[in-house]
């Protein structure tokens, strides 16, 4: 006789079950992924007590991370790219805007608005399929306060077990280091301009 099984039974598994996989991480990744930086990639994938799979060194030699400026004032909107180089491609990637001072400080936040990209962490955005990428666009934007010396940094993954970590972008910039023109600024300058022309 083949055992049965009701269907309470199964309801009440199937929702344990969903508890415990949804309670796990309710709101994506855990911010300590996005403090370290290091996918969770495993030597076994069937086996989660192996080693975490080591990051690859010569990271720089196959990606770049860009900006469209470096000057840039509180809110201001920045396009970061990774592009791969010539015949390469990267299937995963976790980008950040981190400060030079410490390396870990987080700043401003990224906007979904990109097909490939979706945000985690507040302050992080990721990749959101594996398939194969040559360049990947976002757009960041700068916190409202001032902030010195900030630089990209990213994790990327060519595939599952080759993973470059602590790539950044070529250039620093700061956020609010120059000089910003506010509406009131700028009436008083055209009154001084004017003043000295027909005087």
């Amino acid at each position: 006789m083949k055992p049965i099984i009701s269907y309470p039974f199964i309801l009440v598994c199937a929702t344990f079950l969903a508890h415990a996989l949804v309670g796990a991480y309710p709101s994506g990744a855990p911010d300590t992924a996005c403090d370290q930086m290091r996918p969770m990639h495993r030597t076994s994938k069937d086996n989660m007590s192996s080693p975490l799979i080591e990051p690859l060194s010569g990271g720089a030699s196959y990606f770049t991370i860009g900006v469209n400026t470096t000057q840039v004032g509180p809110g201001d909107h920045v396009a970061v790219t990774i592009t791969a180089k010539e015949n390469f491609y990267f299937e995963g990637f976790l980008l950040q805007a981190r400060s030079n001072e410490n390396g870990t400080t987080r700043h401003g936040t990224f906007m979904d608005t990109s097909k490939d990209g979706k945000l985690v962490c507040e302050n992080a955005v990721t990749h959101n399929s594996n398939s194969h990428k040559s360049n990947v666009t976002v757009i960041w934007m700068a916190p409202k306060t001032t902030v010195n010396d900030i630089k990209f940094v990213a994790t990327i993954v060519k595939g599952y077990s080759e993973i470059y970590m602590q790539l950044t972008s070529a250039t620093s910039f700061s956020v609010g280091s120059g000089v910003t023109l506010i509406p009131s600024m700028v009436i008083v300058l055209l009154m001084v301009f004017s003043a000295v022309i027909y005087n």
